[in-house]
């Protein structure tokens, strides 16, 4: 991307950063050094006319030698080879500040879940590491096995944890995460946040300034930005469809180009669960939720007369052709269907926003449509992207070096270069609105709208937006199963709705679906 050669400046100050700090210390009894928390540069903040507040990112401050004898961890990642440089970066940088530790970090093939699944294979033999990439989910499973290691007490340490800074700079959805598990000490931090992502609606710009029946002035980009799913659903899209068709019928070449009308729609959503999981956060519909004095037990509520409603809706609208996910049409992927134009929008994750680029075609993207918009009215989207757990290997020096790296690495300098290079948002305020940050991600340094590099542009120019609308549900032993559930719930309704196999009785078939997969989770 246009931005590469500044972004390994980026890493180069960070060692730099990093090494200059230490020779700051006072070495000879570095354990009693002030702490990080009482010495941090307090951010500044402006605010410019238009409204947009910019910051300035503290210097490192990280004071080092807490680990008084030697200490080895390992830590496991699914880090690519383009982002394992930043992590090698990081450990040299570490390790000079606290010359008793060694990390070895490894990268592991495969995904998270084959991550969790090494993990959770290895916990009775005692091959695991320390530290490794989550997602909440997996810490679920890692209880059964005892392994997660409560991070409260090393976060609310004065001496090393986080100070009023840290925990107000930390953007507070993703913060939360780490504390909406039911495991053995209520209120314990069981996860960290670290690689963050989020799904945003990328579309087809074709369709800006266009006369559609039903509105009362071209369609802009600002109403697809504050537009809720009942106007999406059931006045732009069937506008859409009509424009589409009059288009055709008057021998042009109309909206859905694709010659595979079979996967023609107007939205593609990438996951069935997310948007499922989205809709009842957003309408307000029970979902799940922990089970009070059991540990790592909840409970599952979505099948329920407003579940089965929401449902039916979801089938209406795949049988009107305004969405389909990628299993409903053979897909993996439905950016695979925007780029052949088989659809204009697509809900896909902020993490694969370069999938979204096809040659000619003009990009822009929106925050996901609500159930509510409006002033006052708090956007709400899911949090994904990877965080880490420390796993007990039965050594105390093991897990304090663990929260120590976890704590350095996401130094606000640190969490700016790991943003800025890696494709994930940064997990802090004060990266996110830095004149750096915002320059890394200036659309208007990418003339060619098709280009990823704009893609990229207009989807980390959100960051801020869509960290303050992040949500995550409660996580317990069945909340894994209720995903995969609902997952199937919505590729269910949306495979039998495209070929109207309700017939008369979409209540019926919906309610047979949602009560067969609400089995399967319970089953487990």
């Amino acid at each position: 991307m246009k931005f590469n050669k500044s972004l390994s400046l980026l890493v180069g100050l960070v060692m730099i950063t990093s090494l200059a700090s230490c020779n700051r210390d006072d070495t000879s009894n570095p354990g009693n050094n002030s702490s990080t928390n009482t010495t941090q540069t307090t951010n500044t903040t402006t605010t410019t006319s238009n409204g947009t507040v910019h910051t300035t990112i503290p210097e490192l401050d990280y004071k080092g030698g807490y680990i008084k004898e030697p200490t080895t961890i390992e830590v496991w990642t699914t880090m690519g080879k383009d982002k394992q440089p930043w992590m090698e970066q990081m450990v040299k940088a570490f390790e000079a500040l606290e010359p008793n530790v060694t990390v070895k970090h490894t990268p592991q093939s495969g995904n998270y879940d084959s991550l969790k699944e090494q993990i959770t294979t290895g916990a009775s033999t005692g091959n695991y590491p320390n530290m490794a990439y989550c997602y909440p989910d997996h810490v679920a499973d890692y209880f059964d096995y005892k392994l997660p290691v409560n991070l409260k007490q090393y976060a609310d340490n004065p001496e090393y944890g986080w100070d009023e800074f840290d925990r107000s700079d930390i953007y507070e959805g993703y913060l939360q995460e780490g504390y909406n598990y039911n495991g053995p000490v209520k209120g314990g931090l069981y996860s960290v946040p670290f690689a963050k992502s989020s799904e945003l609606m990328y579309y087809n710009t074709k369709i800006l300034g266009l006369p559609l029946d039903g509105y009362d002035r071209p369609l802009q980009a600002s109403d697809i930005e504050n537009i809720t799913w009942d106007e999406f659903f059931n006045k732009l899209c069937p506008a859409l469809l009509k424009y589409d068709k009059d288009e055709k019928a008057a021998g042009r070449a109309g909206l859905l180009t694709s010659e595979q009308t079979d996967r023609h729609a107007i939205l593609g959503y990438d996951s069935g669960a997310n948007f499922f999981i989205t809709l009842c956060e957003q309408y307000g519909i029970d979902y799940t939720k922990i089970s009070e004095g059991h540990t790592n037990k909840g409970e599952l509520l979505w099948k329920s007369e407003e579940g089965y409603e929401l449902g039916e809706m979801i089938y209406n609208w795949c049988e009107k052709g305004y969405i389909v996910t990628p299993e409903s049409v053979g897909q993996t992927f439905t950016s695979s269907l925007f780029q052949e134009g088989s659809i204009l929008f697509t809900i896909s994750s902020t993490a694969g926003y370069s999938h979204i680029a096809t040659q000619n075609v003009e990009v822009g993207c929106a925050m996901i449509p609500q159930a509510e918009v409006g002033l006052g009215v708090e956007k709400r989207t899911i949090s994904q992207g990877p965080s880490f757990v420390v796993l007990d290997r039965g050594n105390e020096n093991e897990n304090l070096a663990c929260w120590l790296f976890y704590k350095f690495i996401t130094e606000p300098i640190n969490n700016l270069s790991w943003s800025g290079n890696s494709g994930y948002f940064p997990i802090r305020k004060c990266v996110a609105n830095s004149d750096l940050y915002l320059a890394i991600y200036d659309p208007e340094s990418y003339p060619d709208h098709s280009d990823k590099g704009y893609i990229g542009a207009i989807t980390f120019e959100k960051t801020d937006e869509l960290a303050n609308s992040s949500f995550t549900s409660p996580v317990f032993d069945k909340s894994s199963d209720s995903r995969n559930a609902v997952q199937g719930v919505v590729n269910q309704i949306c495979l039998g709705a495209r070929s109207s196999q309700a017939g008369d009785d979409v209540a019926g078939f919906v309610k047979g679906i949602i009560d067969e997969q609400y089995e399967i989770a319970i089953a487990g």
